[in-house]
């Protein structure tokens, strides 16, 4: 191994273990996001929620059927409101129950499924930090080792591909 090649290697870990450090930090700004919507849905919902406990045995699917039935456009109209209100509480209690299932399970669930929307709005008002503690060390060291995995196969397939290459050149220079 080179000088060089082993410097780059030192950069290499160091950047993936810098960002691999920022994932639980990222992942729990992002948790306390969908909590604060989850929160806030939960407020709004609240005065239907009563009279859905009042009226219809707490089924706000009930009270959501009972709008759109009505007789009064006032009511007809709130009928949306409300379904859209239904529909984000279920959307970020889902959220937050795969978030709850551990960092490595929820960083998956991120990646493959996260509400969009959320992860760029976290992104855009995210702050840095260096968090101390088990799930940051571990997935610091796994970034940096995969940083340097993929630094050595690329390495590795330039050498596959440009080795022949130079080997061919030397032999038509000697020949000369």
């Amino acid at each position: 191994m080179s000088k060089l090649q082993h410097y780059l290697s030192l950069v290499v870990f160091t950047l993936g273990f810098i960002v691999g450090i920022q994932i639980p930090n990222y992942l729990d700004q992002y948790a306390k996001r969908v909590d604060a919507r989850l929160r806030e849905a939960g407020d709004h919902l609240h005065g239907y929620q009563l009279i859905a406990d009042r009226n219809h045995g707490g089924s706000l699917d009930a009270l959501l059927e009972r709008h759109r039935q009505s007789i009064d456009e006032t009511f007809r109209a709130e009928a949306p409101v409300i379904e859209r209100l239904i529909v984000q509480k279920q959307l970020y209690q889902r959220e937050q129950n795969a978030l709850e299932l551990g960092w490595f399970r929820a960083v998956g669930f991120l990646v493959l499924r996260g509400n969009r929307s959320l992860m760029r709005e976290t992104w855009r008002q995210y702050s840095t930090g260096i968090p101390l503690n088990t799930q940051a060390v571990v997935a610091a060291f796994l970034c940096a080792a995969l940083a340097c995995v993929l630094l050595e196969l690329m390495v590795w397939l330039f050498g596959l591909i440009f080795r022949p290459l130079f080997r061919r050149r030397r032999r038509d220079v000697t020949d000369v």
